[in-house]
């Protein structure tokens, strides 16, 4: 598995856990959203994708 796909998997499955009807559950998904879209994160993302 690639780490792109990796990626956009958390990524999808963070949003997911937004509906879940538990405050915490949302909180950390908002926060591992927050950290997985941060400008250095997607960089990282495209130099592996290059090499």
């Amino acid at each position: 598995m690639s780490n792109s796909f990796l990626y956009s998997k958390a990524l999808k499955i963070a949003e997911e856990i937004l509906l879940v009807d538990c405050p915490a559950a949302r909180w950390i998904a908002r926060d591992a959203i927050r950290e997985l879209t941060q400008e250095k994160v997607k960089q990282k993302l495209l130099s592996k994708k290059v090499t």
